[in-house]
């Protein structure tokens, strides 16, 4: 049995990588949520020259604080939990085993922070966003949220988070192993999980991106801002989505997403298993392949 890391050193690998990749993605971050909360008319061109006219090269990184901090928490905790949960949940051996208990891992880890960091997420889509310019930091949101929405402001959007989230992470971790498997001795070790990373990072956002679109828009919505947004729950945001926007609204933002989501979780992945390489201990009984 291969030496495992501890938990300590998971959250460290997790925080590290989680802080470098948000940094990295975050003016893609911007463009989306500018193309998401303006609707389907606008485009990534239009969305870049909004936000360099209104804000300069910097602007590109509107709501960076709220970002490193939820990234250094959540990406932490998640991997953290997630190295536990491949011990602690049970699997069998065929292919369909593995696909269960990989997506349940992801699911569940994603699960905790999800509810634990949806306050950071409300805040950093609204500091983001390029039309919007109302908090002066982290302390000053969290101030007027709770004063102007009340506790609730924190969760807005919650329901299509979770709806995004957990099948999101689910389906990425699995399909990240699948593709970590599959191109094991074909690709380098060193860039494998880059490789798989970013496919797994492609193939779930292809999936749970409508999501994504109603999730950034409800948490958005605040008091005199984009009211044509506040959805009634997610069968209303359906409906009003295909009402006013066609099916070509339910792929609004999805182009600067799959290019955010790919090199995200490329980054994420090749940082955190090469640092917790580095830092585990030798075992010189390790077998050769120990994805399985």
């Amino acid at each position: 049995m291969a030496v495992q890391a501890d938990p300590l050193t998971h959250f460290f690998c997790g925080s590290v990588s989680g802080v470098f990749t948000c940094t990295l993605v975050q003016p893609l971050d911007v463009i989306k949520t500018n193309l998401l909360t303006f609707g389907s008319k606008s485009t990534i061109r239009k969305s870049c020259k909004f936000v360099n006219n209104q804000y300069g090269p910097l602007g590109f990184w509107k709501g960076l604080s709220p970002a490193v901090l939820r990234a250094m928490i959540g990406g932490g905790i998640n991997f953290s939990l997630l190295e536990r949960l491949k011990i602690w949940i049970p699997k069998d051996k065929t292919l369909m085993g593995h696909i269960m208990h990989d997506t349940l891992s992801g699911m569940s880890a994603r699960a905790f922070t999800t509810v634990l960091l949806s306050p950071l997420s409300v805040i950093k889509i609204r500091m983001e966003a390029p039309q919007a310019n109302m908090y002066k930091g982290i302390g000053d949101a969290m101030h007027q949220i709770y004063r102007d929405e009340g506790m609730k402001g924190f969760y807005k959007g919650f329901k299509p988070t979770l709806l995004r989230d957990l099948p999101y992470s689910g389906m990425a971790y699995m399909f990240y192993r699948q593709y970590h498997h599959g191109f094991k001795g074909v690709i380098s070790e060193t860039y494998l999980s880059m490789v798989s990373g970013g496919l797994a990072g492609l193939t779930a956002t292809l999936i749970t991106h409508p999501f994504d679109i109603i999730k950034t828009r409800n948490q958005f919505n605040f008091i005199g801002k984009t009211e044509k947004f506040e959805y009634d729950g997610i069968i209303h945001a359906f409906r009003t989505i295909y009402k006013h926007e066609g099916l070509q609204g339910f792929t609004t933002g999805l182009s600067i997403r799959l290019i955010e989501r790919t090199i995200a979780f490329a980054t994420i992945w090749f940082i955190y298993e090469n640092l917790k390489n580095h830092f585990k201990p030798k075992d010189k009984n390790r077998k050769i392949d120990e994805f399985r």
